[in-house]
């Protein structure tokens, strides 16, 4: 009886966590995509100068994993993945007062667009202007 009432005590404590681990990964649902672009006459020469860049005016880090860069007629372009409203609130912020980087555009990630960056991820840190 004694082991009985504690495992339905145990039942209840843990029925009523809920896991909000940093490991935890988000659903698609919740992150956004923010997508960013030099200012001049900041011109990065890699997609991964671009992503330092972004990671110095935010204050969080967007892993390599989480960036994808592209080669543009006018330069690099970034698209970084955040996490929660509160990182989309900060870089927003963020970018608006950066001399070297400017916002384009948000918008909420996809399923197709998650599987572009987990492909194409570590191709992108070499991507070098003019090589679209």
């Amino acid at each position: 009886m004694k082991y009985t009432v504690c495992f339905i005590a145990m039942l209840f404590l843990l029925s009523g966590c809920k896991e909000d681990s940093p490991n935890t990964q988000p659903t698609t649902d919740n992150r956004t995509v923010i997508c960013f672009g030099p200012v001049e006459p900041f011109e990065p020469q890699s997609g991964k100068e671009l992503l330092e860049a972004f990671n110095l005016a935010v204050p969080f880090d967007i892993s390599p994993q989480n960036f994808v860069c592209k080669a543009k007629s006018s330069g690099l372009v970034g698209w970084a993945v955040i996490l929660n409203d509160k990182q989309k609130k900060q870089a927003k912020e963020a970018l608006k007062k950066s001399s070297k980087l400017k916002l384009l555009q948000v918008e909420t990630l996809s399923p197709e667009f998650e599987a572009i960056i987990k492909k194409e991820w570590k191709k992108s840190q070499d991507v070098k202007p003019g090589s679209e």
